[in-house]
C-alpha cells in the first residue's frame, strides 16, 4: 500500500492488472511443485469465479482508499473487515457466533464513526469505498475457506489471480497507461508483496476458521501508522486514535474469545476421547 501511494501518476487499473499478471508468475513454481497429475483440476470452478470477482473489487477498492486517505485512517477503517468476516462466516459458513462477539462487533463499528465524524464534516467517498473493500474482502475469505476444503493452496491462488486478471483486462484496456522504466521495480515489488500476502492468508484459512484468522489483520496498524508518518508526512488526530483504539480493543477481545472457545472445544474432545478409550479397555 505504501508503494501504491508512491505511484500516484499511474491509473489504479494499470497497477491492478500488472499486480495480477505478476502474481501468476510468482505462483507458477508452486503449481509445478504439485506434479503433472492434473494440478489445476477442481470441482469448484464456480466458487473460484465468484472468489475472483470479490478479489478484484476488494483490491480495487482497497487501492483506491489507500491512495486517497492517510495510511493510518485507511488501515483503521480496514479493521472493520474482520468484523464483517465474522458475521459472514456465521451466516454463510454457519460458524457459531455468540452474543459477546455481536456486542464487540457493534462497538467496533462505532469506532469507525468516531474516526470519520460524519456529523461534523463531509465524509470522503474513499471511506465508503474502504468499507466496500472490507465487504468484498470478507466475501472472498468466506469463499476461499469453502474452496480450501477440497483444493490446494496453489490452486486457490492460481484461479483467484487468473480470474481476477481476466476481469481486470476490461478496465486496464480502457484506462491503460504504460508505466515508465523507473516505475516497473515498484510494480514488481507490489506484485511480490501482494502474492506473498495472499499465499500466507490462504494458508492460514486452510488451517483455521475465518473468525479465528481474520482478527490478526489488526496488526496492520503497527506498520501503517509509522510508514505514513515517516514517508508521507501524515498525522493522526485524536479522533482517529480514539476510534482506532475502540476497534483494536474489540479485535483483541474477539481474538481472545476465539482462543478460549478453541481451548474449550479441544478440552471436550480430549475428555470424550479419554472416555471412549476407557470404555473400549473395559
Amino acid at each position: 500500500m505504501a508503494l501504491l501511494k508512491s505511484l500516484e501518476t499511474l491509473p489504479i487499473a494499470t497497477v491492478i492488472f500488472v499486480r495480477f499478471a505478476l502474481s501468476l508468475v510468482f505462483i507458477a513454481p508452486l503449481l509445478l511443485g504439485q506434479g503433472r497429475d492434473k494440478p489445476l483440476k477442481t470441482k469448484k470452478m464456480h466458487l473460484h469465479g465468484l472468489n475472483a470477482v470479490f478479489r478484484v473489487v476488494a483490491i480495487w477498492a482497497t487501492y483506491y482508499a489507500y491512495s486517497r486517505l492517510p495510511m493510518g485512517l485507511a488501515a483503521s477503517i480496514g479493521y472493520t473487515g474482520p468484523m464483517m468476516a465474522i458475521i459472514l462466516a456465521m451466516i454463510l459458513l454457519r460458524e457459531k457466533v455468540g452474543w459477546r462477539k455481536w456486542v464487540a462487533v457493534i462497538i467496533g463499528y462505532t469506532g469507525v464513526l468516531v474516526m470519520v465524524q460524519p456529523e461534523q464534516s463531509h465524509v470522503n467517498l474513499a471511506v465508503f469505498v474502504a468499507l466496500l473493500a472490507n465487504l468484498c474482502s470478507s466475501l472472498a475469505k468466506v469463499t476461499t475457506k469453502e474452496i480450501t476444503k477440497t483444493d490446494t493452496v496453489p490452486q486457490v491462488i492460481f484461479y483467484g489471480n487468473f480470474g481476477a486478471l481476466l476481469i481486470s483486462c476490461v478496465f486496464a484496456g480502457y484506462y491503460w497507461e504504460m508505466p515508465a522504466a523507473g516505475e516497473w521495480p515498484m510494480l514488481v515489488a507490489i506484485g511480490f508483496a501482494g502474492s506473498l500476502s495472499q499465499f500466507s492468508y490462504v494458508k492460514a484459512l486452510h488451517a483455521g476458521n475465518v473468525s479465528l484468522v481474520a482478527p490478526f489483520e489488526y496488526l496492520r496498524l503497527l506498520f501503517a501508522i509509522p510508514i505514513g508518518m515517516l514517508f508521507f508526512d501524515e498525522t493522526l488526530t485524536e479522533h482517529h486514535m480514539l476510534g482506532c483504539s475502540i476497534i483494536v480493543g474489540c479485535s483483541i477481545y474477539l481474538t481472545w474469545r476465539e482462543i478460549q472457545r478453541n481451548r474449550q472445544k479441544a478440552g471436550r474432545f480430549s475428555h470424550q476421547h479419554s472416555e471412549q478409550k476407557i470404555c473400549k479397555e473395559s
